[in-house]
């Protein structure tokens, strides 16, 4: 399997690429992670987005409730806080439009000073 061996390490992941850990366990796949890292840090690529969905999630409809919008259109990142559990999310969180989820804050801090605590899925 020469030719797929040759195919496989001269693709070259760009920062909108995913490197699934599980599975790569070439010799390359240490120089895709540096570079997912890489673009991970200067948030470019898929990682500019403030809650970025992995392929397999996005897959699982774990991204179902998410609102993909540009980053041109994008506003300030907000978190919405429920009412009810006092538990805050962040944009691309499942739980981030839940019917109790009406309290907003601007910031992080904002929230836990108000008594809020940070879910446990989006882990804002």
């Amino acid at each position: 399997m020469m030719g797929d061996e040759v195919r496989t390490t001269s693709f070259r992941p760009s920062p909108n690429d995913y490197v699934y850990t599980t599975y790569c366990r070439k010799a390359f796949c240490s120089d895709w992670e540096a570079i997912q890292d890489a673009a991970q840090k200067a948030h470019i690529g898929l990682w500019s987005h403030p809650a970025p969905v992995s392929p397999w999630s996005y897959r699982r409809g774990k991204s179902a409730d998410q609102k993909e919008t540009s980053p041109q259109t994008r506003g300030p990142v907000t978190f919405h806080g429920n009412t009810s559990s006092h538990v805050f999310h962040k944009p691309g969180c499942r739980y981030y439009d839940c019917k109790n989820c009406t309290r907003v804050f601007q910031t992080r801090d904002e929230a836990i000073k108000a008594g809020y605590r940070p879910c446990g899925s989006c882990k804002p």
